[in-house]
C-alpha cells in the first residue's frame, strides 16, 4: 500500500519474500537449503515460516516498538514486544533458535531445524534436456 513508512521490502520480512528483488534471494535460499534468515530492525521477535525458510526478526535488547500495527505482521501470530535477545544452539541433530526475555532469563518463543540434506545434483543427459532447464529457468 501507500504507507510511507514500509516498503515491500522493509517491515514484516516474510511478506517481501516473493516480491522484487527478495523474491530472487528467496528463490537462492530455498535452492540452497537455507532453512533461518534473521533479519532485524524491528524492535519486536517474530517468526514466520515461507516455504520451508523460518523469516526471524530478531527482537530488541532495548528501545521499544512504537508502530503499532504499521509492521505489517500477520495477525494468526502477534509479534512479541518483550526485551530480548536470540540464543541459538547448534547440534548434530538439529539447531534450536530462542527468543530469550532479558528480564527472566527465560525463553519466550523457540524453534528447531533438522540438518540440510543436499540431494545429488540433476545430471541432464541430451543438449536437449539442458535446452528445455534454460527455458525452463527463464521462465520463472
Amino acid at each position: 500500500g501507500g504507507d510511507p513508512w514500509n516498503s515491500a521490502y522493509g517491515r514484516g520480512g516474510a511478506r517481501a519474500a516473493k516480491v522484487g528483488e527478495q523474491a530472487q534471494v528467496h528463490s537462492i535460499m530455498r535452492e540452497n537449503g537455507v532453512q533461518v534468515f534473521m533479519h532485524g530492525h524491528d524492535h519486536v521477535f517474530y517468526d514466520q515460516v515461507v516455504d520451508g525458510i523460518h523469516y526471524t526478526s530478531c527482537g530488541t535488547t532495548g528501545a521499544p516498538w512504537m508502530f503499532g500495527a504499521e509492521g505489517g505482521y500477520p495477525e494468526d501470530r502477534p509479534a512479541i514486544n518483550i526485551t530480548g535477545h536470540i540464543r541459538i544452539d547448534v547440534e548434530p541433530t538439529r539447531l534450536s533458535v530462542n527468543y530469550v526475555n532479558v528480564a527472566t532469563g527465560f525463553p519466550v518463543f523457540g524453534y528447531h531445524v533438522k540438518p540440510y540434506k543436499k540431494t545429488k545434483p540433476k545430471v541432464l543427459e541430451t543438449f536437449n534436456e539442458y535446452k528445455e532447464e534454460q527455458n525452463e529457468f527463464h521462465r520463472l
